[in-house]
Parts: structure tokens; C-alpha cells; sequence
């Protein structure tokens, strides 16, 4: 028994996993960071923000369209009875945003320590490169 507990004493437990990305991992190859930067833009893809039927889901906010399930909650913006809880569209919207944010702070942080070849090179548009044709 003492020499269990002594074996269990010695072990690290404050091990990076190796079968996924961690924020610690993920930018140490050029594909990790090329995923986060794809992150931050796939968050708008989704449908609180700009996804799927979003945009004409918005139209039955308005006189010009009606929403017959209210998915969404659209239908009580449009009759203007929504609250924090009966509007889904609201909160979900909120909660994607900064869902959004967080992934580009994220990334933004780590970019600098992240294992780009040659950052200009590799991102043009932030002032490096040749502009694309």
C-alpha cells in the first residue's frame, strides 16, 4: 500500500494532452494557425449571425415577411412583445458575437509566438506581400 501511494506521488498530472489541440498547442504549426484564423471567420457562418436563413428570418421582424412557427423568436420582435427569454434570436446572437470576438482575441494573442514561416508572406493583406491580382 505505501509503495502504491509513494508511485502515485511521483507521477505528473500536469501533462499537455497529445491526442488534441489545446490553446498551448494549436499555433505551433502553420496549419493550427491557418485553422484558428479560419475559426475566427467561420463563426460568421453561423445562423445567429449570418448562416443558413438568417437574413430572411430577419425580414419577418418587419412588416414585410411572417415567420407562421416563430423560429427564432422573430415574431415577437416583430410585435414587439420580446423579452431576454422569448426571443431566442437575441440571445443566441449575443452569445456567437462574442463568441466571435473571443476567437479572434484569441488568435490575435497568440500570432505573434505563432509558427508562421514568414507572416507577410503568409497574410498579405496585413502589409506584407504583393496584393493578389
Amino acid at each position: 500500500m505505501l509503495c502504491g501511494a509513494a508511485a502515485l506521488a511521483s507521477c505528473n498530472l500536469d501533462t499537455i494532452p497529445t491526442d488534441k489541440y489545446t490553446v498551448e498547442t494549436f499555433w505551433e504549426t502553420e496549419e493550427g494557425t491557418e485553422a484558428a484564423m479560419t475559426g475566427c471567420y467561420n463563426i460568421l457562418t453561423n445562423s445567429a449571425l449570418f448562416g443558413d436563413s438568417a437574413p430572411l428570418l430577419e425580414e419577418t421582424c418587419t412588416p414585410n415577411a411572417y415567420n407562421y412557427n416563430n423560429a427564432g423568436g422573430y415574431n415577437v420582435i416583430a410585435q414587439g412583445t420580446h423579452t431576454a427569454n422569448s426571443s431566442g434570436i437575441i440571445a443566441n446572437r449575443w452569445k456567437k458575437c462574442y463568441e466571435g470576438i473571443g476567437r479572434c482575441n484569441t488568435h490575435l494573442n497568440r500570432l505573434p509566438a505563432a509558427a508562421v514561416a514568414d507572416c507577410a508572406a503568409a497574410f498579405p493583406r496585413m502589409g506584407g506581400g504583393d496584393p493578389p491580382p
